[in-house]
């Protein structure tokens, strides 16, 4: 019976989502199919506007969000919910629908016939598919994120092995990657869509682009960071995918915005800085995991990662040189270190057999840097290897010492 049930939406999703439909011609044919739903609704459909045979057959539909068997059957539901939205003029009057409906199906626990929880390959893509129709229609998706990866996830933590999010009962440990992919790559396409920064932009302007890319770097931040506990060679690869390209949106149109806002927003463009270099600096670590394991998989995107980190650190540097504020910043060598930030105990015996011939070459303006942070995570290696050992990765600090 779900199986027909399945079907049935499948069927009528495919039929609507007919590109003829969107022809001047076959506007009547259009008008004739909702119809048959929105006749269900409200009589008299043949004097309906086709935004109000949208409308009707779209309540329709909504009606049978209680009666799904299956997140299969519900998915199938949402997606036609989704084609018929657009057949009217204003589809984005259902869109806040559309994301309610996918956030209850998401926090809702799907079992068997037989009792045991939904699982396995077609759950995971159904899931897939319906979280990301939850991300693409919510109004805010990165206050969305930061709903799902700040709170969903650390309640997962605190769960027992076999147990789910108690706010999010599809998301559990077997099913982390689905949310984990989804959630970068969408965080990842919303940062591409917000509005590059032009010099004619006002303060209030350019205040409201911050606080979003802000935001953004905040999400980017938790979800990068969950490599520390989550990781498994599918999740890295998928944070060293996204990470790369996260960073690349942010070098193309996040730099620009902070190039423009400097002298006006100069406390919030550090304290952005800042957030992104925790979020660099794993990434970076998870570079120097990649290269220990000769994970294949992995050191495959270490290269371009590893490209971007550096056009980074030089970017912010001719930021700040450009805005005369070269005190704020200082470069230094990043020791190579796991995921968990633990120095890689390879370099620090190659780094104690060449103790007395290291050479100063941190160049900074500060006369005193030791001073400038005690977090661990900002901690730089001041010495260069004697000739001939391998060079580490650059690494830079934002101070909010300047003036």
């Amino acid at each position: 019976m779900s199986s027909a049930y399945q079907l049935l939406l499948q069927v009528l999703n495919t039929a609507f989502s007919w590109s003829g439909f969107s022809q001047p011609g076959q506007r009547n044919l259009l008008k004739k199919a909702l119809g048959v739903m929105a006749g269900r609704l409200k009589e008299g459909g043949a004097e309906l506007t086709l935004e109000q045979l949208v409308k009707h057959s779209f309540e329709y539909l909504v009606n049978f969000r209680s009666t799904m068997p299956n997140l299969s059957t519900a998915l199938c539901l949402s997606q036609l919910l989704s084609t018929v939205s657009e057949k009217g003029g204003n589809p984005a009057a259902y869109r806040e629908q559309t994301a309610s409906l996918a956030k209850r199906f998401l926090s809702q626990e799907w079992v068997t016939a037989s009792g045991e929880k939904e699982r396995g390959n077609k759950f995971n893509e159904a899931l897939h598919t319906l979280l990301s129709i939850y991300l693409e229609h919510v109004d805010d998706v990165l206050k969305a994120v930061e709903e799902i990866a700040g709170e969903g996830i650390p309640e997962l933590l605190n769960a027992s092995k076999d147990e789910s999010s108690s706010s999010w009962p599809t998301l559990s440990r077997q099913t982390f990657l689905v949310f984990y992919k989804v959630l970068l790559a969408e965080l990842e396409k919303a940062a591409r869509k917000i509005p590059a920064s032009k010099i004619s932009d006002s303060t209030e302007a350019q205040s409201e682009k911050l606080l979003t890319w802000n935001l953004a770097v905040r999400d980017f931040h938790i979800l990068v960071n969950l490599v520390k506990v989550f990781d498994s060679r599918p999740v890295l690869n998928v944070c060293l995918k996204y990470g790369r390209h996260f960073l690349e949106s942010f070098l193309k149109l996040g730099m620009p915005l902070l190039d423009n806002s400097f002298k006006r927003h100069k406390e919030d463009v550090q304290s952005l800085l800042k957030t992104f270099q925790l979020s660099t600096r794993q990434l970076h670590h998870l570079c120097g995991h990649s290269k220990i394991h000769q994970d294949m998989s992995l050191t495959n995107h270490v290269p371009a990662l590893k490209k971007s980190l550096e056009l980074f650190v030089y970017r912010v540097k001719a930021m700040l040189t450009l805005n005369n504020c070269q005190e704020a910043f200082w470069i230094g060598n990043l020791k190579n270190r796991n995921l968990k930030g633990e120095e890689i105990l390879s370099q620090r015996s190659q780094e104690s057999e060449d103790d007395g011939e290291e050479e100063e070459e941190e160049e900074r303006r500060s006369p005193q840097p030791e001073e400038e942070s005690e977090d661990e995570a900002q901690e730089t290696d001041r010495g260069e290897s004697k000739k001939g050992a391998k060079e580490d990765e650059v690494d830079e600090d934002i101070s909010d010492d300047s003036d």
